[in-house]
């Protein structure tokens, strides 16, 4: 039905008309009462950061016992605002897919330790962050990565400009994020982060032959209302079979 359809009377004997927009639907009864249907999936409504407001203006024409209309338009008309709230942040790989636990494939986070153990091995990729809040998408977030073997966290908050690389040691590894502005320099909207993982042979030592130790970072988004979201980001190791050395006496 197009705006402005008149329907049926409802059961309680009012013809009621509809008008739809972006944000939801409006309903009038012919009594003059009207509700207002919030539509929670539009993009729209999502995309309104916590306490930022929209406001939807609705024109209404009435007509009197002859048949004489008479508009209510623009500020004499029908207003309804709609108050967005706080959406919690979101990281995923800069491909778009979602981090769920231990990532796959050497270009994004996994490590096999062949062998040659005496070699430096590494893993490098990249993150972006996903917030429907446009403002916050546009303020930024502060980041927490922690270790979840050796405890070790760094912190790179959103409005710090003078350091933008975070290292933290893990159990086999360590781990380097660095914070890379986008293209829109005034923005924090498409800032990405950077990771390189590089694995000590000497800590990896300690596994067997057809052992796989797990390095587990959990990457925590807070934006600026305080939502927060946490993932982990893993990266495995394969040990290889060291030889025995014996220490003469």
């Amino acid at each position: 039905l197009p705006d402005g359809t008149v329907l049926a009377p409802s059961s309680g004997g009012y013809d009621v008309t509809y008008v739809s927009n972006n944000y939801g639907t409006l309903y009038v009864k012919s009594d003059g009462t009207y509700y207002f249907v919030l539509d929670q999936n539009s993009a729209e409504v999502n995309a309104l950061s916590e306490g930022e407001k929209a406001t939807l203006t609705f024109n209404i024409t009435v007509f009197d016992s002859n048949g004489k209309a008479t508009n209510f338009t623009g500020a004499n008309g029908l207003t309804v605002t709609v108050l967005g709230g706080n959406d919690a942040p979101d990281v995923i790989s800069v491909n778009g897919h979602d981090i769920t636990g231990t990532t796959n494939g050497a270009a994004n986070g996994i490590i096999l330790m062949g062998t040659e153990d005496k070699h430096v091995h590494t893993a490098t990729g990249s993150l972006a962050v996903h917030d429907v809040d446009t403002l916050d998408m546009n303020v930024g977030h502060d980041i927490m990565v922690k270790s979840v073997s050796t405890g070790e966290a760094k912190v790179e908050l959103a409005a710090d400009t003078a350091d933008n690389t975070m290292t933290i040691k893990g159990q086999f590894g360590t781990l380097t994020i660095t914070r890379n502005d986008g293209a829109d320099t005034t923005t924090h909207a498409d800032d990405t982060y950077d990771y390189k993982y590089v694995l000590n042979p000497d800590a990896a030592k300690v596994l067997g032959a057809g052992e796989t130790g797990n390095d587990v970072f959990n990457v925590t988004l807070r934006d600026q209302y305080g939502a927060t979201i946490t993932k982990p980001l893993t990266f495995s190791t394969d040990g290889a079979n060291d030889p025995t050395v014996i220490n003469p006496k």
